[in-house]
Order: C-alpha cells, then structure tokens, then sequence
C-alpha cells in the first residue's frame, strides 16, 4: 500500500489496493450482530483495502489487507453499540468532532438497507434522546455529497 519510502517528516504516499472480500464475508458480521448493512456500504467497502477514510466530517471504517472487517466489527462490538443495535441503530463509523457514532438507522425498511444516516451523541449511553436528525438520507448520498465537495 506504501508507493514512496517515509520522508523526513514521516510522511508517504500511499494507495488502496483492490479488495478480495465478497459479499458472504459482510453477511457473516451482519449475522454475528442482527444487522443489515446498506448495499451500497457494502460495495464501498469491498472495493479497495485501504488504511485511511477521515474525511472531516466523517471517518468510515478501513480496510486493512491483514484485517479486513475489523474496524466495522469493532464499530459494533461494545456495550453502547449493543444498545444502538436494539434500536435499530447500527454503527459503522464516527462523526468528526468526537460526538460520537454515525449509525445506520433501520428502524424503518426501506429498499436495499438504504438507511438514513444519523449522528449518535455517545454522552446519552443509549437514550435515543441522543439520536441526531438526519444528516444524510443514504450511504450512497453522503460518499455523493462527501466526494463531490
């Protein structure tokens, strides 16, 4: 994934390389924690390993080549996420000023888990009062609006 050897500074460049994880692979976390991820979450993710994804206003998940999966896993693996999943609400990455989670919110179906995104404020440890107002209506709008700005 390195392209440059470090610098000085220790900086390199760096770039994704193309991914090998299939669909079952994702469907197995899903099972593991009673969740649906949305399609198009899915396709992102699978495209590419790659070892960074802050993009100010939201950090979503890597995938390193050594451990695909586990920043998704981590990301719904702890007692508040617990509490989210029970809702309805599941965490796949953070909001950029450490307020806390973004989460899918599957509490209505809709066509190919195309969830809307929500911000969960971790200071209310599991009240929904903590459930921001949309801030994008897909995954598939917010890597739109995200990549387009």
């Amino acid at each position: 994934m390195m392209t440059s050897p470090v610098d000085e500074e220790g900086w390199y460049i760096w770039k994704p390389i193309k991914g090998t994880l299939i669909d079952s692979d994702y469907q197995k976390v899903e099972h593991k924690f009673g969740i649906k991820f949305p399609k198009s979450f899915v396709e992102w993710h699978k495209q590419y390993f790659f070892l960074d994804c802050s993009c100010q206003l939201i950090d979503l998940p890597v995938s390193s080549p050594n451990e695909p999966l586990q920043q998704i896993i981590d990301n719904l693996d702890y007692s508040l996420a617990e509490d989210l999943i029970e809702a309805k609400l599941y965490p796949f990455g953070d909001e950029g000023n450490d307020a806390g989670p973004l989460v899918f919110d599957g509490r209505y179906e809709v066509e190919n888990n195309e969830y809307p995104i929500r911000v969960y404020d971790h200071d209310y440890g599991g009240d929904i009062e903590g459930l921001s107002e949309i801030i994008f209506s897909s995954f598939r709008n917010a890597l739109h609006i995200t990549y387009m700005n």
